[in-house]
C-alpha cells in the first residue's frame, strides 16, 4: 500500500495506570543496569534516564540521567548529569595527515574519541585537577581510576572501569554557580560531594542472559521491519530508548511506535500498550483513507497531487484552488 519512506516512528503520548505520591520517589536509591556496556551502579531514584537523540554525534554515550524536578537540581535551578560512555582503543593510522595550508600541524583522528582523557580534551579551556587515581573498590565493587576536573561554571568526577581493553566511565556534571562577582567555588557542596562519592563507589559488572522467550517476542515486534531500509530504522528508533525502564515498542506496517508507562507493574505496561495500539491503528487508518484519495507515485513515496489545471477555477477566484 505505501513505500518504505512512510514507515516512520509514531510518537504515541505517555500513559500512567498509578500516581505516585509526591515526594516518594525523591526518597532513596536503586540499581541502574547500563545493559550495553554491562555495568551497574547506585542511582538516586528521582533521576531519570534520558533516551538518546536519534543521530546523535556522541555515539560513545551510553546512558545518560538527570533529574525531573527543579527541586533536585542544584540550588533549585541548576540541573546535574550522570553520564555512562565507553571508549574503545582506535588503532593508530599509518601515517599521520597534516592539516592542508597549516605547517606541522596533524589533522585530529576521525570518528569518535579514543579514551576517556581525549574526551575530557575535547572541552575548551577544562582543567583536570586529578587525572585517573588507582581506586580500590569495597565490597566486591569494582575497581576504578578517579578523574577529577573543572570547567567553566561545573565540578565533574569520574569512575573509569577497565572492561578487556574498553574504557568505561561514570561520569558525572555538577554546576557549581557563582554568586554575583565572585568566582565559581572549587567544589560541591557536602551534600552534592558525598552524592558523587555514593555514586562513583557503587559501579559492579554484571552480565545479560539471553531468554528464548524475549528473542520470540522480539520477532514479533520486528514483524513488519521487512527490509533493509525498514530494519535500519527500527534499529535507529530502538537504540533512542535502549536501557530505560518503563519504554517499549512495536512495529506496524507504516510505523515504529514507542509508547511508556509510569509504573513498573505489567498491568500498566499493557494498559499503555493497548492504548499505543489504539492510536497507531487510527494512523494507519488516516493513512489508508489518504492514499486512497491521493495515490502514491510508482515509487511509492510521494502522493500523486492533481494537475492544477485540471480544475475548474472559482467565481471570482484568481485561479484554481488545489487545497
Amino acid at each position: 500500500m505505501t513505500g518504505t519512506r512512510a514507515w516512520r516512528r509514531a510518537a504515541v503520548p505517555t500513559f500512567a495506570a498509578a500516581c505516585l505520591a509526591a515526594g516518594a520517589a525523591a526518597q532513596g536509591w536503586r540499581d541502574e543496569q547500563i545493559r550495553e556496556v554491562g555495568l551497574q551502579f547506585r542511582a538516586p531514584s528521582y533521576l531519570e534516564r534520558i533516551p538518546q537523540r536519534l543521530g546523535a554525534e556522541d555515539g560513545f554515550v551510553r546512558a545518560r540521567l538527570e533529574p525531573k524536578r527543579k527541586q533536585d537540581f542544584v540550588d533549585d535551578a541548576y540541573k546535574w548529569t550522570v553520564l555512562v560512555v565507553e571508549f574503545e582503543p582506535q588503532p593508530a593510522p599509518e601515517k599521520p595527515v597534516r592539516a592542508k595550508g597549516v605547517a606541522g600541524q596533524l589533522d585530529a583522528p576521525p570518528g569518535p574519541p579514543p579514551s576517556f582523557r581525549a574526551w575530557l580534551g575535547q572541552h575548551k579551556g577544562l582543567k583536570i585537577v586529578t587525572e585517573g587515581e588507582p581506586t580500590r573498590g569495597q565490597r566486591g565493587k569494582l575497581d576504578y581510576r578517579h578523574w577529577v576536573w573543572k570547567w567553566e561554571q561545573y565540578h565533574g568526577e569520574a569512575a573509569v572501569y577497565d572492561f578487556d581493553g574498553r574504557e568505561v566511565a561514570l561520569a558525572i556534571w555538577m554546576p557549581t554557580p557563582r554568586a554575583r562577582g565572585e568566582e565559581p567555588p572549587e567544589k560541591p557542596s557536602v551534600k552534592w560531594s558525598k552524592l558523587i562519592n555514593s555514586i562513583l563507589k557503587s559501579g559492579s559488572a554484571f552480565e545479560v542472559e539471553a531468554d528464548a522467550d524475549d528473542d520470540r517476542e522480539d520477532r514479533q515486534r520486528d514483524k513488519f521491519a521487512d527490509t533493509d531500509e525498514r530494519r535500519a530504522a527500527l534499529e535507529r528508533a530502538k537504540a533512542n530508548i535502549a536501557g530505560l525502564e518503563g519504554w517499549d515498542y512495536f512495529t506496524t506496517p507504516n510505523y515504529v511506535v514507542l509508547y511508556s508507562w509510569q509504573s513498573r507493574t505489567n498491568s500498566a505496561r499493557n494498559a499503555s500498550k493497548n492504548d499505543a495500539k489504539f492510536y497507531s491503528s487510527r494512523l494507519e487508518r488516516m493513512r489508508e483513507l489518504y492514499a486512497e484519495h491521493y495515490p502514491l507515485d510508482e515509487a511509492g513515496r510521494r502522493a500523486v497531487m492533481p494537475d492544477p489545471k485540471s480544475i475548474p477555477e472559482p467565481k471570482g477566484s484568481a485561479g484554481p484552488i488545489t487545497g
